[in-house]
Parts: C-alpha cells; structure tokens; sequence
C-alpha cells in the first residue's frame, strides 16, 4: 500500500484505480500488483449478443445487477443474455496468475483499508 501511495503522490503514471480502467490495465498485461479490496460489489458480468455472437464484459454493482439498461449493447440496442457473473473479488482470486500479476486484498481492518 506504501508504494501505491507513494506512486500517486509522486504523480508517476504508474497506478490506476476504478473498477474499468484497472481491469481494462490487468487484461493487456500492463499491471505487476493489483490492490483489491476484499468488500467490493462489483460483478464481473460475461453476456452474449443473441443476434451477433459478440461476447460482451461489464463489471456492474451487486445493487445494479437488475438494472435493464446494463443489458443492453451498447452498439447494437440489442437486447444481451448473462453467460455467466461472478463478484470481482472471487473472479480476481481465481484468475489474477492468468495476468501475470500478484493479487493483494485489503481488509477495512487494517489501517490502510479503514
């Protein structure tokens, strides 16, 4: 947590933060540690396209999962079918070593994560 802090401090590029561009980093191979906290609601959400075939991912929290307007694609209008959800947290348990990466979650019960 120290060097992140001290990356952001220090203005160096060398952080990201927020759900879509640190997963959007993580997916092109561009991060070495990712700080996650253990209580994020996120849900890493896969749908298909039913008329196209294209594989979409949104990341929508848990309280916005029944939201219609997440099921829509964007290019399309069209109406999307959920393949498969998984909070963020389990899903970067299971899949952070596919990245290259270190995985390190943060509890509310440290200092840092207060």
């Amino acid at each position: 947590m120290s060097k992140f802090f001290e990356n952001i401090d220090m203005d160096t590029g060398l952080t990201v933060y927020g759900v879509e561009e640190t997963m959007r980093s993580i997916t092109s191979g561009a991060v070495e540690t990712i700080i996650c906290w253990e209580g994020l609601t996120h849900n890493r959400v896969q749908m298909v396209n039913r008329t196209t075939g294209e594989k979409i991912i949104k990341f929508i929290r848990e309280e916005e999962m029944n939201d219609s307007k997440h099921k829509v694609d964007p290019k399309t209008n069209e109406e999307l079918d959920i393949e498969d959800s998984l909070n963020i947290v389990e899903w970067l348990t299971e899949h952070f070593k596919d990245f290259g990466c270190t995985l390190q979650l943060i509890t509310n019960k440290s200092s840092e994560g207060f």
